[in-house]
């Protein structure tokens, strides 16, 4: 499986089984480093992202899989906002063509990650986003700290059925 990551007007193709880290960072772009981290038995690190100054943004692109009614699989990317005294941190994203809708919660940096039902503690989601379409998630937040974005196909999806999204993060 391989993920993309944009910068600017890099295009970098990197495997996802990779025990190395890479970053693009050019101009105001912020570094993504790709990651392979498994946080237990439903939640998988797939990228950290680093901001650490108003107006810095980094592009990714990622697969995510629906797992089922009321089951989770998250991908996950984590995203440092720590060197900012307080901001908005947004993330854009559009979906691809594939045949899972997405879902996505924005969580502090350690969630309690759930296997099964409800999630909570997000500050921020966007739920049942259909293929092709766009969604937007802002958080305002007070002092630098670091989130987790979680990503999954919606519970509505065929179980295994995939999709891709390309996100944008940009802390003002």
């Amino acid at each position: 499986m391989f993920k993309t990551i944009i910068s600017s007007s890099l295009l970098l193709a990197l495997c996802a089984c990779s025990s190395g880290v890479a970053s693009i960072n050019s101009g105001i772009s912020a570094p993504v480093a790709v990651r392979s981290q498994s946080f237990g038995e439903c939640a998988n690190e797939v990228a950290a992202v680093s901001l650490t100054s108003r107006g810095a943004n980094s592009r990714f692109n990622t697969e995510f899989v629906a797992p089922g009614a009321f089951k989770h699989q998250f991908r996950v990317i984590t995203i440092d906002t720590t060197g900012v005294a307080s901001g908005t941190l947004k993330i854009n994203g559009r979906l691809g063509t594939g045949a899972a809708q997405g879902s996505f919660a924005l969580t502090p940096a350690s969630p309690n990650y759930v296997c099964s039902g409800f999630l909570q503690g997000d500050v921020g989601r966007a739920a049942n986003v259909q293929a092709g379409q766009s969604f937007e998630i802002s958080h305002n937040f007070s002092s630098g700290q670091v989130f987790r974005l979680l990503m999954e196909g919606s519970w509505d999806a065929p179980e295994k059925s995939t999709n891709t999204v390309d996100l944008t993060f940009v802390v003002n």
